[in-house]
Order: structure tokens, then C-alpha cells, then sequence
């Protein structure tokens, strides 16, 4: 799965103004977002005592329980303005790194 994410082109977005501005001081940007490291976590569940163990697949079935992992990718956020020299002089960029859960159905 890494190799897919490592594949992937950065996704770009470049917003549309909303509302009422001023054109020469609007200032274009382009936001970039890429996928980074992949980590797995084994699936766990929780007992009714509250200790967490992990789950084999044959405990899911038992159980009636979905056998699932969870599934954390580092996000980078970069934003770029981008446009006429006044706003290129003013031009800045950030980045921000995120870790976001998803949930993985094996």
C-alpha cells in the first residue's frame, strides 16, 4: 500500500473567490496536500473489563465483530501564493503536518 501512496501525485486545489473583495488586494493560492508514511496498527477490541487485546479473525467471527485495523498516513498541507508581483512579494508559504485515522476493513 505504501508504493501506492508513494505513487500518487500531490493533490492541488485552488479556490475560487466567495463573496464581496477587492481585486487587487485578493491574493491567489494554491493549496497542496500529499500522503506520506503508512502505519498499521493491529485490529484491537476492547473487553468489558475495559483491557484492550488484539483480534484474530476467527475472534471476529465469533463474536459477531468486524474485523478491521486502523489505518494513520501523515498528511502534508502546503499553501503557495501565487499570482501578480505585489502578491508574489508578499508571498508566503506553511506547511503542517497532520496524522489522520481511517479505518481499514481486512
Amino acid at each position: 500500500m505504501q508504493e501506492v501512496v508513494n505513487e500518487a501525485a500531490p493533490i492541488e486545489v485552488f479556490p475560487e473567490p466567495q463573496g464581496i473583495y477587492d481585486e487587487a488586494e485578493y491574493i491567489k493560492k494554491k493549496y497542496s496536500i500529499t500522503f506520506g508514511q503508512l502505519i498499521i496498527s493491529p485490529p484491537q477490541f476492547r473487553e468489558k473489563e475495559g483491557d484492550m487485546n488484539v483480534m484474530y479473525p476467527n475472534q471476529a467471527r465469533l463474536r459477531n465483530l468486524t474485523y478491521s485495523a486502523p489505518l494513520w498516513v501523515d498528511v502534508t498541507k502546503q499553501v503557495e501564493s501565487i499570482g501578480s508581483i505585489s502578491a508574489i512579494l508578499r508571498h508566503y508559504s506553511s506547511s503542517s503536518h497532520y496524522r489522520w485515522l481511517r479505518c481499514l476493513v481486512l
